[in-house]
């Protein structure tokens, strides 16, 4: 009994590696629109202090969601490696 519950198991590890998977690229594609919409509003706005601060500070969260992404997509990769 528990050898048939152990077993089966590995499918709900397999759900988690596929959920970082769709997470890290929504994540990705969100940070990309995000930083294109970012970089037009740069260039059509008049920048002053303040908002050169607030564009610099929405560029570091975009890559902090970038690198989350990454961190993701690698965990991904590196569990269907394990798998072979």
């Amino acid at each position: 009994m528990i050898r048939k519950i152990f077993s089966y198991s590995r499918y709900l590890i397999l759900i988690a590696v596929l959920s970082a998977f769709v997470a890290a690229l929504t994540l990705l594609v969100v940070a990309g629109i995000e930083t294109v919409q970012l970089v037009g509003q740069a260039f059509t706005k008049n920048v002053d202090g303040k908002s050169i601060k607030l564009l610099a500070v929405s560029f570091i969260e975009i890559i902090d969601i970038l690198l989350l992404g990454t961190v993701f997509y690698t965990y991904f990769f590196s569990r269907l490696a394990e798998k072979k």
